[in-house]
């Protein structure tokens, strides 16, 4: 399996400063191979070939993993790489889909949907520098692969809002405050403006969910340079306003807030059994807890891992029964916010 299963070795589990608003960041690019229709136009021998042709580029990249063939691998596999965000959109339905990845699910090429390939990128926290090495591995593999390039129109892609620099950047917030301030709409039309979109994580409508994906809407006619830097510029709009509707919070709600958040440290770090739907809200109040100076800084540090490595796929892939998911998920709570082992 070409998917880790270590919950250790995976991008979420690097060093980084924790960020008040910011979980991850994401690079998607979207490439097509010069002379050569797109997937869905292909004839299946045409498709079959230039597969073929990729495949054998790729696999001379010894430091990418074996292929992750999807119609021939476990369902857990497949879980276990959504629930990391490793995922282009449309991927997993496409039956003739493969993935390769760098070591740590860092950065990932797949083949599958409507164009010939997607690379993405992921980090943990608030790091754009990451972006430089992204679009310089795009270059290396345009170099390798020749991909379709047209004057006044930038990379050929089968989506034209695609077109241009053929890049989505996206930012991963925790956002608990800002609906309860009253400026949701003003934001929402600020990140409309810049041709971005706010939606909800983990949960099926906004009421329901403190973290959003704030993406780009399209690339067409944008520069990866300027896509880089609305994304650098919403997140800090949008951040200013979350702090200062949680110092509000704080100031007219502490009770409240202080309340809110002991409740959770309280289940997290006492609980025996925690199924995800349990954990995610108490995760996101405990994130406030750094605000509050009640948790030790080593601690609050390797929170954002836990908002992925406490999901389902990840604790099946070390147990059989749902029962004991659940009962892991509360051991490997307690021993970090109580200061036990690192690995259970």
């Amino acid at each position: 399996m070409s998917v880790s299963l270590d919950p250790e070795q995976s991008w979420y589990s690097s060093p980084h400063e924790p960020h008040p608003c910011v979980l991850a960041l994401r690079w998607t690019a979207f490439r097509n191979v010069e002379g050569w229709p797109f997937s869905f136009r292909c004839r299946p021998e045409q498709k079959q070939v230039l597969k073929q042709r990729l495949t054998e580029v790729v696999q001379t990249d010894e430091a990418l993993s074996a292929p992750f063939v999807w119609k021939e691998s476990p369902p857990l596999a497949k879980a276990l790489a959504q629930e990391r965000l490793l995922v282009p959109d449309g991927l997993v339905q496409d039956r003739e889909a493969v993935s390769w990845w760098s070591p740590r699910d860092v950065w990932g090429l797949h083949w599958g949907g409507e164009d010939h390939l997607r690379f993405r990128q992921l980090s943990l926290g608030f790091q754009p520098q990451e972006s430089e090495s992204f679009l310089s591995s795009l270059e290396s593999w345009g170099q390798r692969l020749g991909f379709a390039w047209r004057p006044g129109w930038g990379w050929v892609t089968a989506d034209p809002s695609h077109a241009g620099s053929a890049l989505q950047v996206s930012a991963l917030l925790h956002l608990p405050a800002s609906e309860a301030s009253g400026l949701w709409e003003a934001m929402m039309k600020t990140v409309e403006r810049q041709g971005f979109s706010l939606l909800p994580v983990w949960a099926g409508s906004r009421g329901e969910s403190d973290f959003f994906w704030l993406q780009s809407a399209f690339s067409h006619g944008r520069s990866e340079q300027e896509l880089q830097s609305v994304l650098m510029s919403l997140v800090e709009k949008i951040t200013k306003g979350e702090i200062e509707a949680r110092q509000r919070e704080t100031k007219l709600k502490s009770l409240d807030l202080e309340d809110r958040v002991g409740r959770a440290w309280g289940l997290l770090s006492n609980a025996r059994r925690l199924s995800w739907e349990e954990t995610l809200p108490a995760l996101s109040a405990l994130r406030r807890a750094p605000e509050l100076i009640i948790m030790k800084e080593s601690v609050s540090g390797r929170l954002d891992s836990l908002f992925f490595r406490l999901q389902g796929a990840h604790l099946r892939a070390l147990l059989v029964s749902q029962e004991g998911e659940d009962v892991l998920r509360s051991d490997v709570l307690r021993n970090i916010l109580l200061g036990g082992r690192k690995n259970v």
